[in-house]
């Protein structure tokens, strides 16, 4: 019987390793559901993982769900601010 692969599982799998107790396994479990909800994708929770890392001393996979909008609007500014800047760096060049 093969499993099918799942990216939001595999996502959370690669931040934070293999489960291996019954109450890992339910945290896990309650985190790809929460995830798959809000309809993040594996390069989304990646975004959201960094942010955790930078913030937080210790966190878990739920962190991850509470976090997950404020860390991708987090990024998305700071792309924005990115592009502003390599726009005005242009028009200077000129």
């Amino acid at each position: 019987m093969n499993r099918q692969i799942d990216p939001i599982w595999e996502a959370l799998t690669a931040a934070f390793g293999e489960v291996r107790t019954p109450s890992e396994r339910g945290r896990r479990n309650r985190a790809v559901r929460e995830l798959k909800e809000a309809k993040a994708t594996p390069e989304e929770i990646e975004i959201a993982v960094s942010f955790c890392r930078r913030n937080f001393t210790s966190y878990t996979e739920m962190a991850v769900c509470n976090w997950l909008s404020r860390a991708l609007h987090e990024h998305q500014a700071t792309g924005s601010q990115r592009e502003t800047f390599i726009r005005l760096l242009r028009k200077e060049g000129k």
